[in-house]
C-alpha cells in the first residue's frame, strides 16, 4: 500500500508530482508522509485534566507497543516515569474509541439518520450518505425536463445501482413528495 501526494512549494507554485527538489533532495513534505502514512500512527490526546497516548495499526499482524513516559520539573529533573508494554490487535484503526471512523450505516443499512447521533467516535472523518448535488450543478450536465430519480441522467451520474431509490425513500420519510 502506497499514498500519493503533491506539494506546492517546487521552483514556482504550481502542484506538482516530485517529492524531489531541484538538485534531487526529498522535499520536507516527504518526511511529513512518510510518518503520517506509516501503519501504526501514534497521536496525543489532551485535555485539562490528563494525557492520552492513541495508537491505531492498519497492519495484518498484531504488533507490540512499548512506551516509556516521563513528566519533567521546571528545573529539568524527572518527576514521574514510567512503562507501559500493550500488545495492539490488528486493523483496528476503524473501531469507535480508537483512530478514525467512518460510519455508513445510515446508507448501506438504511437505519435512520438519528443513528449518526448514537455513533460516538474520537474522530469521524465520513459520515456516510450520498445526496444530489446542487440545483445550479444539476444544471451543467443535465437539462430540467431530465430531472427525475430516475431519468436516464440521473442514473448515470449516480454510481450506486439503488443509491437515487435509497434518496428518494429517506426523503419521503421526511416531506411529502408531490
Amino acid at each position: 500500500m502506497g499514498a500519493l501526494y503533491w506539494q506546492l512549494n517546487d521552483c514556482w507554485p504550481v502542484a506538482s508530482w516530485s517529492s524531489l527538489d531541484y538538485y534531487v533532495r526529498w522535499k520536507a513534505l516527504h518526511y511529513y508522509a512518510k510518518r503520517f502514512y506509516h501503519p501504526i500512527f501514534p497521536s496525543v490526546k489532551e485535555d485539562k485534566k490528563s494525557v492520552e497516548f492513541w495508537v491505531s495499526n492498519d497492519l495484518r499482524t498484531s504488533q507490540k507497543l512499548e512506551l516509556e513516559w516521563k513528566i519533567f520539573r521546571s528545573d529539568g529533573k524527572i518527576a514521574k516515569h514510567g512503562f507501559v508494554g500493550e500488545n495492539l490487535g490488528k486493523q483496528i484503526s476503524n473501531l469507535p474509541h480508537i483512530g478514525d471512523s467512518h460510519f455508513w450505516d445510515v446508507w448501506h443499512r438504511k437505519k435512520p439518520f438519528k443513528a449518526y447521533r448514537k455513533f460516538d467516535s474520537r474522530f469521524m472523518s465520513e459520515f456516510g450518505y450520498e445526496s444530489f448535488p446542487s440545483v445550479k450543478t444539476l444544471e451543467d450536465f443535465c437539462p430540467r425536463e431530465q430531472f427525475d430519480f430516475f431519468s436516464p441522467i440521473m442514473e448515470n451520474h449516480q454510481k450506486n445501482s439503488a443509491g437515487n431509490k435509497k434518496i428518494l425513500d429517506y426523503m419521503k420519510k421526511r416531506f411529502e413528495i408531490p
